[in-house]
């Protein structure tokens, strides 16, 4: 597995959007479905060069975020997917769901002003959120690591 240059061959600086995969174990992802996030980069091809590891990586669930269109339907076609990456994968994680890379970007958007279309978003709806939707992804991982330590903080007392 390795990551090589996009098929467009050339550098993608634009929104996508995200489907999460409802198999993966990363709590990172939870409670999310569909998400928009940005992406910019020219190496973001993932390529899976063998057929078990490929089959592997499914049975596991470890793709765990996919390119996908508005409505959550994933897809190969570009520009919905910016890199022609396998599996239309946006997002890989290790069998525990511990270890998470993803090519997209939600450190980009962590608030809904960091939308190209906020504007448009706060009209549609008002009382909208101002927090961006890649912020739920760092809202997770601080929730996951809060709830293990204190798990292993019952564990001492016990």
């Amino acid at each position: 597995v390795t990551l090589t240059r996009n098929n467009s061959a050339k550098f993608e600086d634009r929104w996508v959007w995200c489907k999460v995969n409802p198999n993966s174990k990363t709590p990172f992802l939870k409670g999310i479905d569909v998400l928009p996030l940005p992406v910019r980069h020219g190496e973001g091809k993932l390529i899976i060069g063998d057929e078990k590891i490929e089959k592997g990586i499914l049975e596991k669930g470890l793709n765990c975020l996919s390119y996908c269109d508005a409505e959550g339907n994933v897809t190969g076609e570009y520009p919905l997917n910016p890199n022609g990456a396998d599996l239309n994968c946006a997002g890989l994680t290790n069998e525990t769901g511990q270890v998470f890379g993803l090519m997209p970007h939600p450190e980009a958007f962590l608030s809904l002003y960091n939308h190209p279309n906020w504007g448009q978003l706060k009209r549609r709806n008002p009382n909208v959120s101002e927090d961006g939707e890649g912020l739920k992804i760092f809202k997770n991982i601080v929730e996951y690591i809060i709830s293990r330590k204190g798990r292993k903080d019952a564990n001492r007392n016990e």
